[in-house]
């Protein structure tokens, strides 16, 4: 009952920090991989400026007010292209006879596709955006209108307060992926805009423009020559472009004007390092165990020795024991984030799927983790037990088990002090989470007004 307790509770507590550790990964590794999958996203920047006043203030913006707007991009040395999009404001759509609501729908120029690569199912990059008229659709959106994917050249209405305008569809692309710092459902042709709203992309204060460079070009050069080009000398009102790049954004950028709430690196580095301290403790947790258990089977490593074992047999069996028990708690810990899954991507805002965790690379470090924490465990009975004497290993106090204890106790000493340093940091976090999931502002809902605002 003993030996079935101590496995229980070694094993669990290591698998408790596996399965930080694995969520910790996915996580770190989808918050890293945002806009990656764009072919050239290496040489892909967003335009952003900033204004600084006669008092010394500067404010940064992702988005270009039309009034800033650099035209003539492309003539800039070292630019292979430049697109400029804006956001619609809440639409109806009307497709098939049915009414739709969307509020994820862009308007952009003919080179939008040419920059960014969402795959086409139907369509190209080259002709989507091409015609005054045209819209491009996500297959989700082809699947809720249609039922089908098969639209090309299908009709639809879009509709803002009294405007109407009667789109062909052009092009059908996959679902935009999760990792894009900017979502959409839709895309039509940036005349569409101007005939909704009454004025053009180009005039709008919440525009985005984005550029590849060539592979060549040096993105500081780049922007020190939009900055010759276009740099104010008005003293009370300064303008400085800057080139922002597209991997960079979801991370890096504090702008105003951003498309999206973006992360922050920092709280990686908060997450991992918490994770990092939780595997420790889970490790130290899993080694004391098998360390305060080998010491009480000094008894049993001397009758081994006296009936004739050889050193060599001992240590291979204490290695494969702790390697066992560490790879039953990896296929523990696999199993419960696999069955709690769908949870943690409902408090993530996620999309996780197993797939991640069964990449070969991922599964050579997670084996070649275990392997090391199996290790660990088995040091102490595998290299230190195994030499005693027979007689000195069956005597009740020998000073192998006394030598034993303090390592024990040593261990369990350095444990603890890692749970103090932890302890405050996860309170905290978790005090924050349960502020951000729980608290209700106190407004006055019937003392605000609301208006209708067109970005």
């Amino acid at each position: 009952m003993k030996n079935k307790l101590y496995l229980g509770v070694n094993v669990l507590s290591l698998a408790v920090g596996l399965i930080c550790f694995l969520f910790t990964y996915i996580y770190i590794q989808d918050e890293l991989s945002y806009d990656e999958f764009h072919n050239q996203a290496s040489q892909i920047y967003r335009v952003e400026y900033q204004t600084t006043t006669s008092d010394g203030a500067s404010t940064r913006f992702a988005n270009l007010h039309g009034a800033v707007l650099p035209e003539g991009l492309n003539s800039i040395p070292g630019i292979e292209l430049n697109t400029r999009f804006a956001q619609h404001a809440d639409l109806n759509i009307q497709a098939a006879g049915e009414k739709f609501g969307e509020n994820e729908v862009l308007a952009a120029d003919s080179n939008f596709f040419k920059i960014f690569d969402f795959p086409f199912l139907i369509g190209g990059p080259s002709t989507s955006l091409q015609t005054p008229n045209a819209v491009v659709i996500d297959k989700s959106t082809a699947l809720k209108y249609f039922n089908s994917i098969d639209v090309l050249g299908k009709t639809l209405t879009i509709q803002f307060q009294d405007n109407e305008v009667l789109l062909s569809i052009t092009g059908i692309i996959e679902d935009v992926p999760s990792n894009s710092h900017f979502q959409f459902n839709l895309v039509t042709a940036s005349p569409v805009y101007e005939s909704l709203y009454g004025f053009s992309i180009n005039e709008v204060q919440m525009g985005y423009n984005y550029i590849r460079i060539s592979d060549q070009a040096d993105p500081y050069s780049v922007q020190t020559k939009i900055n010759d080009l276009w740099l104010t000398d008005d003293p009370l009102f300064q303008v400085f472009y800057y080139l922002e790049k597209l991997t960079d954004i979801h991370l890096y950028s504090s702008d105003r004007g951003k498309f999206s709430v973006n992360s922050d690196i920092k709280y990686l580095y908060l997450l991992g390092g918490i994770t990092f301290l939780i595997l420790v403790i889970a490790c130290f947790n899993f080694t004391t165990l098998a360390t305060a258990r080998s010491i009480k089977r000094t008894t049993e490593i001397g009758i081994r020795k006296v009936y004739g074992a050889l050193r060599n047999q001992l240590i291979g069996s204490f290695i494969i024991e702790g390697l066992v028990l560490a790879f039953f708690g990896l296929v523990i810990a696999y199993a419960c984030f696999w069955e709690f899954l769908p949870f943690i991507n409902s408090i993530s805002g996620k999309s996780f799927t197993t797939s991640q965790l069964t990449d070969p690379s991922f599964l050579i470090v997670i084996s070649f983790l275990t392997l090391c924490i199996g290790g660990a465990a088995a040091l102490y009975p595998a290299f230190f037990l195994t030499g005693g004497k027979p007689s000195a290993l069956l005597l009740k106090h020998s000073s192998i088990g006394l030598k034993g204890n303090k390592l024990w106790k040593s261990v369990v000493i350095v444990q603890f002090t890692v749970l103090l340093f932890l302890f405050r940091p996860v309170i905290l976090f978790t005090n924050r989470l349960i502020l951000f999931r729980t608290k209700t502002l106190d407004l006055k809902k019937n003392r605000f007004l609301h208006f209708p605002i067109i970005f």
